[in-house]
């Protein structure tokens, strides 16, 4: 009976251990994951193809990308978009390139620069969080 007893405090215990390297996990994924979209926004901004003068009002597009965070707790998302009162409409256009039917040449090419960071961060995120599970949950039942 005495064994049973410390069979199961110790399983008890472990269940504990383990929810709170969870709990962990999940707020420290949360800080990796804004931490890497603030660099992937200085990436998408440092490789946006800037115009020849001033840009539009003196800015140039590659200078108006800001991260926007929605939602609550572990279900926040993190975006990467051009500021509204800029001309935001224009980043499919030149990541994908677009028609110009009455024009000499009648395609321009694209100008990836989103994907490129987008895949990065992608990898960035995964590693990150790949290693803080494995440091968190090597610390249960120690």
């Amino acid at each position: 009976m005495n064994n049973s007893k410390s069979i199961n405090d110790a399983l008890t215990e472990l269940r504990i251990q383990i929810q709170k390297a969870g709990q962990e996990v999940e707020e420290k994924s949360i800080q990796i994951i804004s931490q890497v979209a603030e660099s992937t926004k200085e990436v998408v901004s440092r490789t946006a193809p800037r115009s020849k003068g001033r840009g539009v009002g003196g800015h140039h597009l590659a200078d108006s990308f800001v991260v926007t965070e929605t939602g609550i707790y572990t279900s926040k998302a993190f975006y990467i978009s051009a500021k509204k009162n800029h001309k935001y409409s224009i980043v499919h256009l030149l990541e994908l390139g677009h028609l110009r039917p009455y024009a000499s040449t009648p395609r321009v090419e694209g100008k990836p620069f989103m994907k490129p960071a987008r895949d990065e961060a992608v990898s960035k995120i995964i590693t990150d969080i790949s290693s803080l599970i494995s440091n968190e949950f090597s610390k249960v039942g120690n």
